[in-house]
């Protein structure tokens, strides 16, 4: 004996029945066709009225659809010796130290998957690095200083951060990553802002 349920024949023709007699008192759908009259004509009124726009630029020439004029000839320069500047000659210990500073800030500001703990500790202790790094680099010559301001505030900014994020704490650090990355750049060292 099977355990699933099963229908009388009588119930089942019943049922099929009144299936057939609603569909024979209801042939068709008046809602349906309502819904498609309306479609088309939302259809149709999107069309004119990006078509309209579109006549009104072209008419208006805020679309300019003339073709550009041809470039002019321009005359040969003839190459005439120019002096070469003289290049700053940059101590190679400042600038090694000005780019380590500018790495681990980026680290700093990288999320790095780990607990929120160890985040904080592990931004901490980059954070110290950036500071070592900037002041080798501003005692290795002092043109490093802005470098070194930036990035030193960059980091006290996320360390703030990290303890503390008002809205006002998340501006204050971004605009001193903006800064960072701006005195990085130079280096070749990109400074992202990852939040997450």
């Amino acid at each position: 004996m099977s355990d699933e349920p099963t229908f009388d024949p009588r119930r089942k023709a019943a049922i099929r029945e009144l299936v057939v007699d609603n569909a024979a008192a209801h042939p068709g759908r008046a809602g349906g066709r309502k819904r498609t009259a309306l479609v088309a004509i939302l259809v149709v009124l999107a069309l004119t009225i990006s078509g309209g726009s579109v006549a009104y630029a072209l008419g208006t020439g805020l679309i300019d659809l003339t073709p550009a004029a041809a470039p002019s000839p321009t005359p040969t320069v003839t190459a005439t010796a120019t002096p070469t500047p003289t290049p700053v000659v940059r101590d190679p210990a400042g600038s090694d130290h000005a780019i380590n500073a500018c790495t681990e800030l980026n680290r700093m500001f990288q999320v790095d998957g780990a607990s929120e703990s160890e985040t904080k500790e592990n931004a901490r202790a980059r954070g110290a690095a950036v500071v070592a790094e900037a002041t080798a680099a501003r005692d290795a010559d002092p043109q490093w200083n802005e470098m070194a301001d930036a990035v030193t505030a960059a980091q006290a900014r996320l360390i703030e951060y990290l303890d503390d994020n008002t809205p006002e704490g998340v501006h204050a650090m971004e605009a001193a990553a903006a800064e960072a990355r701006d005195v990085c750049a130079p280096l070749g060292v990109t400074v992202e802002l990852q939040q997450g």
